[in-house]
């Protein structure tokens, strides 16, 4: 299934921007018609560094559970799961278009 998504990716298929775009260090595929604020990185970061200090100040470290119910592409989902040591993210979004589920889909196939 992975294959035969990257390979409509790259076929433009899906409407993927090939290059993914960079927010700290975290790949994300971004369709090239759907909503995505580069400069809500900082909402992003703060969301991030509040469940890390969740997760730290259980004795020991423990498993980490987030939700993120408008997860839109996936790109705050994906940041808990690199940088806050999510364990388990469960992403929901309403949206019924076919190019930002994709996007959401490739971006938690990773």
């Amino acid at each position: 299934m992975v294959c035969l998504r990257l390979a409509l990716v790259l076929a433009g298929v899906v409407g993927l921007q090939p290059p993914p775009y960079v927010e700290r260090g975290v790949a994300l595929r971004l369709p090239s018609e759907s909503f995505f604020r580069e400069e809500s990185a900082l909402s992003r970061d703060l969301a991030v560094l509040a469940a890390s200090l969740v997760r730290a100040e259980r004795a020991p470290p423990a498993e980490l559970s987030v939700l993120d119910v408008m997860a839109s592409t996936g790109a705050r989902a994906v940041r808990y799961l690199a940088h806050a040591g999510a364990t388990r993210v469960h992403a929901n979004e309403a949206n019924e278009d076919e190019a930002a589920r994709s996007s959401l889909e490739a971006n938690l196939a990773d």
